[in-house]
């Protein structure tokens, strides 16, 4: 059994190599984005040196040289040695032209390199930005259909999450598309402005159920008690 060396630890890396899954499994991950156990292995400073350090999750497609923030335990996993057990994963979002194109291809279902080409042109570095406060510039500035504005957004909405939110999400056993759709409906409800999405739902997990398409009660329970609710909270019988 894997003893824990140091909890909520919070990580910065480039993936050196990509021991699992194999290339036949990622080319099927990649073509679905959906999420697989993932081990890679990355190089991390130690002192003067730089260490060799496997990492261990569930991840969407990654690529050799991909930057990353991981949040996790470090475990001594016995004969496998000192391993980084990471529960959220965030891509970080390059804000150059070209290097931008790659990721929006690499990292995104349905988007090829015309596509990609044509937000980051129109939209310019902060595309991303942009498109997470409101899906529909891609439909009104760039021309896409309201389908695949949609399912672009989503996807970015779980990339690029923030460190706070990878390990609050990490708690309530969502996966990333769920993520996804919550993330985009209340930036799309508070067009933009800042609101405090953890501790929205921290107060109150059942009020996605009127919220949130595809999130019934079941879900909103399972993550309320996974947030720490007991089960006879007025919240949950009400």
């Amino acid at each position: 059994m894997a003893m824990v060396l140091e909890k909520d630890v919070m990580l910065q890396c480039v993936v050196d190599s990509i021991v699992h899954p194999n290339k036949a499994e990622e080319s099927a991950r990649a073509a679905k984005n959906e999420e697989l156990w993932t081990i890679f292995k990355t190089y991390i400073k130690n002192g003067a040196h730089y260490e060799l350090r496997t990492c261990a999750g569930m991840a969407p497609h990654l690529d050799v040289g991909d930057s990353l923030t991981l949040t996790g335990d470090l475990v001594d996993s016995g004969p496998y040695g000192v391993q980084f057990k990471f529960t959220g994963l965030q891509k970080m979002i390059p804000t150059e032209q070209s290097s931008l194109i790659v990721f929006f291809t690499r990292n995104l279902s349905g988007v090829g390199q015309k596509s990609a080409e044509k937000i980051v042109c129109t939209l310019g570095p902060t595309a991303v930005e942009q498109i997470e406060a409101d899906y529909k510039v891609l439909v009104n500035k760039v021309g896409l259909s309201e389908k695949k504005a949609l399912s672009i957004a989503e996807q970015l909405g779980y990339l690029h999450s923030s460190v706070d939110e990878l390990k609050f999400f990490a708690k309530t056993g969502l996966g990333p598309a769920r993520i996804a759709a919550i993330k985009q409906f209340y930036a799309t409800v508070n067009q933009g402005k800042k609101f405090d999405l953890i501790g929205f739902i921290t107060a109150n997990p059942y009020q996605l159920i009127d919220d949130v398409k595809n999130i019934g009660f079941k879900l909103a329970d399972s993550i309320a008690l996974n947030l720490g609710f007991a089960p006879n909270d007025p919240k949950r019988i009400a």
